[in-house]
């Protein structure tokens, strides 16, 4: 099972006064020029659109996608991967998302993105229904139900559980990766976006970013998580450290510089996230390093304890939160 991995994503539709008078210019007849502002308003109202749709998948994705990842994992820590349900255990934490119903008619809006509906089309269901089992079994275990029938709806919900989350992590996947080849797009054009107009702050915001999310996504790849961290790979961590480590210094020494200061509370408070992270990768490569085990109940409840992917996650997931007021 991998850990949850939030996506860091900002978007700024930036519309210019000046398209609107190329429009104008592009002719001398007033017919055209007008005709040539409408077809103009009408594409930004399309990329409006298309950004209202895009966010509203990432909401669902942080909200909802995410949420349930986490407790897919929470529930194969407690109950384990065995056909045959662990009865010494109880999962008892389970997950209700509750945007059922508005996000399923998200695939269907206008304007199509079809890098994100047909993928959602098929996840959506599949998400709902592994919510729902898990919020069964939390009320099975929680009720302690399993003392009046002997584990018996404990066992089919099980297998219910364990089937449901391998067709939830194979659409979640690609749902990740589409997310993934949009982020790589975006934000290569707001840095470009940003070095253009000089925005040190700005540049420097969204590297730092790039750079955390490849900490997480090489840990990803490698399958670790806290049952197994001390297999990491440190020959591909420590330099992805040191090109964080860089781009972190970068954006507190383009803060630090910054001439409207008194404007950047929210930049601060996302910095300190960043350091957080910064310091947190150092517990795990120090974790790695002495070989410093986890005990059972640990790995169970990994996000509070240093030196493990997950709770590295945690710090990006409320990174993002911050980075997400700055804009």
């Amino acid at each position: 099972m991998r850990f949850s991995k939030n996506r860091l994503i900002g978007l700024a539709l930036i519309i210019l006064s000046s398209s609107f008078m190329a429009a104008c210019g592009d002719s001398s007849d007033l017919k055209t020029q007008g005709k040539n502002v409408i077809n103009q308003l009408s594409g930004e109202d399309k990329q409006q659109q298309e950004l209202k749709k895009y966010n509203n998948y990432i909401d669902f994705n942080n909200r909802g996608l995410n949420r349930i990842q986490e407790e897919a994992n929470t529930y194969i820590n407690e109950m384990g991967q065995d056909p045959n349900l662990n009865k010494k255990e109880e999962y008892t934490s389970g997950t209700n998302y509750s945007n059922w119903d508005e996000i399923k008619k998200l695939p269907q809006e206008a304007p199509a993105m079809q890098e994100f509906d047909d993928i959602a089309k098929e996840l959506i269901p599949v998400a709902e229904n592994l919510d729902q089992l898990l919020t069964s079994a939390r009320e099975y275990y929680k009720a302690k139900d399993y003392k009046d029938d002997q584990y018996a709806k404990g066992q089919e919900l099980h297998t219910k559980i364990l089937a449901e989350i391998n067709k939830f992590e194979a659409l979640y996947s690609k749902f990740n990766q589409a997310l993934e080849n949009r982020q790589r797009v975006v934000r290569a054009e707001q840095m470009e976006q940003a070095k253009k107009e000089g925005d040190e702050v700005r540049y420097n915001l969204i590297n730092v970013a790039t750079k955390m999310d490849k900490i997480l996504d090489e840990l990803n790849a490698e399958k670790i998580s806290a049952a197994n961290v001390l297999s990491t790979d440190l020959t591909k961590i420590k330099p992805l450290y040191e090109e964080y480590n860089q781009a972190q210094k970068a954006l507190r020494d383009a803060v630090n510089n910054a001439k409207n200061k008194d404007e950047l509370e929210n930049v601060e408070r996302y910095v300190e996230k960043t350091t957080e992270f910064k310091l947190e990768v150092i517990n795990l490569i120090d974790r790695v390093e002495n070989k410093k085990t986890l005990s059972n109940s640990e790995v169970r409840y990994p996000r509070n304890v240093d030196g493990t992917p997950e709770k590295l996650a945690d710090i990006q997931q409320s990174a993002t939160s911050r980075y997400n007021r700055i804009n």
